[in-house]
């Protein structure tokens, strides 16, 4: 009730109140406003309409207090709603942090992406602009001096790393076809080819070839071996 304000007529006129206690100072009170009570109750009323006036005043008070009971308010909503935008504010700075820290690791990665597109392009490059001439030195002959036809190509040229290479390897006097299809000494070559091509990019001291003559004939084991003494 001490938190009640009572609206007071305009200019704030007080009215002095007896004290029963003389030495006690008088106090005044304000002088209310009445202008918000219908007209009908500001008028001279009858002990009897006074009465009623009462009655209906204490109904609507109780039906009042009985609805604040129901609502149950929070007296401690104000001090929680304070702690509510404290705990905001640290979600919302803790949100910016992740945002930079993620908006950082993007950049990175982004930029690793870029560097590990950078190799493999110069590899893939390299490696397809060399490997039809060295399939062509493994299979050429005097009666087919132009050798074969090799070469590779990017299933998605777009996004490489999310799909293969494709090796077609054409032998001399044969049309285009799978790579299953090859015999077992047309494969060996195939093979050959494509790892001297790589081998080519960034050559290393030595490598070691196992029995990679075993579906070879005699003719295929002569070029290879002219082929390696070449480039030794």
């Amino acid at each position: 009730l001490e938190q009640v304000e009572l609206p007071t007529s305009s200019g704030s006129q007080f009215v002095p109140m007896q004290v029963d206690n003389e030495e006690e100072a008088p106090f005044t009170v304000p002088e209310l406003d009445y202008s918000r009570v219908p007209r009908s109750k500001q008028s001279q009323l009858t002990d009897k309409e006074r009465a009623r006036v009462d009655e209906e005043y204490r109904l609507e008070i109780e039906e009042k207090a009985a609805s604040l009971a129901k609502a149950a308010p929070n007296m401690k909503a104000a001090e929680q709603f304070e702690h509510v935008k404290e705990k905001e504010s640290e979600v919302l700075e803790e949100l910016d942090t992740a945002k930079n820290d993620a908006k950082l690791i993007a950049e990175q990665f982004f930029a690793k992406r870029q560097e590990r597109l950078g190799l493999f392009t110069d590899a893939f490059n390299h490696i397809s602009s060399v490997i039809d001439p060295i399939y062509k030195e493994l299979t050429k002959s005097p009666t087919h001096p132009l050798g074969g036809t090799a070469y590779l190509s990017l299933e998605n040229p777009d996004e490489p790393f999310l799909h293969g290479i494709k090796y077609t390897a054409m032998p001399p006097t044969k049309r285009f076809r799978d790579m299953e299809q090859l015999s077992g000494g047309e494969k060996t070559v195939a093979a050959l080819a494509l790892l001297f091509a790589i081998h080519s990019f960034k050559p290393t001291p030595f490598f070691v070839l196992d029995e990679v003559d075993a579906a070879l004939d005699n003719i295929n084991v002569g070029k290879v071996a002219s082929y390696i003494r070449g480039r030794t």
